[in-house]
C-alpha cells in the first residue's frame, strides 16, 4: 500500500526526559487527527508540534531520503521512538547509509526524493501524497528500503 497524509498540527508542548516513552500527548489527540485525515480522504495524519516541526504520523515514525541521505525527526520533536525506526536506523547505518535525525519542517519532507512511514509491524510504507503534494513511490530506492527492512529482521 501507499499512504496519503494530511498535515495536522497538534499545538501541544513537547515533553522531554528519558522517562517519556509514550506519545507526546493524549491518545485522543491522535484519534482526532486520524479521523480528520480520514474524513478528507487521507490514510493518516502527518503530525507537527508547536513550532511546526514534523513529529510522526498517528501510527508510525517517518523517514525520508534526499540525495541518498536519510532523515527522521529526533526525539526532541516529540515522537515516540518506535522499534521499527530504531531497528531500521541501525540497518541503514550498518549498510553504509547516513541517517540524520533532527528538527525538520514539513517542507523538508515535501522536498525529499521519497518518504515512508515506518513501524515494526507494517514495515516501511511509501508516502504517495502529503496534503496536495504528490510523492514518487516506485523506484530502486523504494525496493532497497523494503528489502533492507524485511531481509534484516532477526
Amino acid at each position: 500500500p501507499h499512504y496519503k497524509l494530511l498535515t495536522v498540527n497538534l499545538h501541544d508542548p513537547v515533553f522531554f526526559g528519558t522517562a517519556r516513552r509514550c506519545k507526546l500527548t493524549s491518545r485522543d489527540r491522535y484519534f482526532e487527527a486520524l479521523n480528520q485525515a480520514k474524513k478528507l480522504g487521507f490514510d493518516d495524519a502527518l503530525l507537527t508540534v508547536e513550532e511546526g516541526f514534523v513529529s510522526e504520523s498517528c501510527i508510525a515514525n517517518i523517514l525520508w531520503v534526499k540525495d541518498d541521505v536519510f532523515y527522521t525527526p529526533n526525539p526532541t520533536s516529540g515522537q515516540l521512538l518506535g522499534l521499527g525506526i530504531e531497528y531500521f536506523s541501525n540497518v541503514l547505518d550498518s549498510n553504509g547509509y547516513t541517517i540524520v535525525p533532527g528538527k525538520f519542517k514539513v517542507d523538508s519532507v515535501l522536498d525529499s526524493d521519497m518518504a515512508w512511514i515506518i513501524n515494526s509491524v507494517r514495515g516501511p510504507i511509501p508516502i504517495e501524497k502529503i496534503d496536495d503534494h504528490e510523492k514518487p513511490v516506485i523506484g530502486l530506492i523504494s525496493e532497497l528500503i523494503d528489502d533492507l527492512f524485511w531481509r534484516n529482521i532477526p
